[in-house]
């Protein structure tokens, strides 16, 4: 009795020592649902179990005799997974800065990966300088991610800084896929043929691939990297950044972007330009009050501390408030005067007592009662309002 469970425990162990065997000889699979249907359709096996480390413990229903039923099944369906796992879709570029261009190319990779049944994937040069470069890797994974989200979901896009050039990209694939399909624009894809294939198979100074077969798609579209390519291409866009022409700049972006101007000031930084603020001028020389407001909401003018001047009245004090259409200075003599916006004139700092002036309202409680201050509606249009001096006295 004995002698027979041991027979049968070895039975079973070898069974399994075969199973195992063959599991591991299906490394290619895509996926463990894929082998174990393989295992069914060629051994009629099913329940497969196993452990952490991706070894067969256990199986039910095996049969043995089925190999020749299924052979010209799993042929065909091995080689469609083999082709599935070897071949890769990618697309490589600048993307200084992205732009919706760039959207084309990441749907054209999505759209051929799932026709091929093949691994999307994205590159981005890390190449970086003041001119052509001027936004860093991670800046741009950053800025992609945020403009393209849907099209990122379906890609593999890394962080990677060893790749500067598409020949870094080819020696990094190698040994992973057989066969590489690489979307480019139009306007690239015989430059891109030709250099892929010169190298391929030899050692050089960027490494080594070999790929069995390699294919450049055309995305329909130029390349939006390219110089002088039609439409708002990147190069435009730096232009367009270089020369302060922001409206320009956003053209080249999405509708539904909301990174714009960040993006735009990112771009202008590492170019080398320097943000300067010009000494404002008086409202009559202004285009519209629109435009100072708009200044203000992003705290361009008129900041807290700011030497202002009313143009009205010819008062000058320090910015001590901030309202929605009006700002309160605090004068030398501790005064306080209320000025609206589009009558108010930046100025060069002067000589400010501004610390000594917080410290004496502050010591007379009427610090809180500055904070919560409303300055009155204005008049009717054409009645002349008259000044909004208030002195804070003794009595105050």
């Amino acid at each position: 009795m004995k002698k027979k469970i041991s027979e049968r425990l070895m039975t079973t162990k070898q069974a399994v020592d075969q199973m195992n065997h063959y599991w591991k000889d299906l490394n290619h699979m895509a996926s463990d649902d894929m082998k174990k249907k393989n295992m069914d359709m060629r051994f009629g096996i099913k329940d497969i179990k196993l452990d952490r480390s991706g070894n067969i413990v256990s199986f039910n229903k095996y049969k043995r005799g089925q190999f020749e039923q299924q052979e010209s099944k799993i042929e065909g369906f091995a080689q469609f997974i083999e082709a599935k796992d070897n071949t890769v879709v990618f697309s490589f570029g600048r993307f200084n800065p992205p732009s919706i261009g760039h959207q084309k190319i990441l749907q054209a990779i999505i759209k051929k990966a799932k026709g091929l049944g093949a691994k999307p994937k994205l590159y981005v040069s890390y190449s970086h300088d003041s001119k052509k470069n001027p936004l860093n890797g991670k800046q741009k994974i950053s800025y992609i991610r945020k403009m393209f989200p849907e099209e990122v979901r379906q890609l593999d896009l890394r962080d990677n800084s060893s790749i500067k050039t598409i020949l870094d990209v080819m020696v990094k694939l190698h040994g992973d896929y057989d066969k590489i399909v690489m979307i480019v624009g139009s306007d690239r894809v015989a430059d891109f043929k030709r250099l892929l294939n010169k190298y391929n198979g030899v050692k050089s100074q960027h490494g080594y691939y070999k790929y069995k077969d390699i294919q450049i798609v055309n995305a329909g579209k130029r390349d939006p990297d390219a110089e002088g390519a039609t439409g708002m291409s990147a190069s435009k866009m730096r232009a367009a950044a270089m020369s302060g022409d922001y409206d320009s700049f956003a053209l080249g972006l999405p509708d539904t972007y909301n990174y714009g101007k960040k993006l735009y000031k990112d771009v202008r930084t590492a170019m080398g330009v320097t943000e300067e603020l010009k000494p404002f001028k008086p409202v009559s020389e202004m285009n519209s009050i629109e435009f100072i407001r708009e200044q203000y909401f992003q705290n361009l003018i008129y900041n807290i501390g700011d030497w202002v001047k009313d143009i009205k009245t010819g008062i000058t004090g320090e910015v001590v408030k901030r309202g929605t259409n009006y700002i309160t200075l605090v004068q030398e003599d501790f005064t306080l005067h209320k000025v609206w916006l589009e009558d108010s004139e930046s100025m060069e700092q002067q000589n400010k007592k501004l610390p000594e002036a917080i410290n004496f309202l502050k010591n007379r409680n009427l610090w809180e009662k500055l904070q919560r201050e409303k300055l009155p509606n204005k008049k009717e249009a054409g009645e002349k309002e008259d000044s909004h001096t208030k002195e804070w006295g003794t009595n105050a």
